[in-house]
C-alpha cells in the first residue's frame, strides 16, 4: 500500500469514527496525513536505531 492510499483509508476511517460529519473532508485528511507521518517517522527512527 502506498502512502496516498494509507492516508485515504485513514482519513476516511476518521470520518466513519467522528460520525460520518460532511465537510470536514480537508480535517479528515491533515489528521491522516499527520498520523501517518508520524507512523513513518517513528518507524525510520527505530530502523537507524538497529542500524548503528
Amino acid at each position: 500500500m502506498n502512502l496516498h492510499d494509507e492516508v485515504e483509508r485513514l482519513a476516511y476511517e476518521i470520518y466513519e469514527n467522528n460520525g460520518r460529519v460532511e465537510g470536514r473532508d480537508l480535517d479528515n485528511w491533515l489528521e491522516a496525513e499527520h498520523i501517518i507521518s508520524a507512523r513513518h517517522g517513528l518507524q525510520e527512527r527505530r530502523i537507524a536505531e538497529t542500524v548503528h
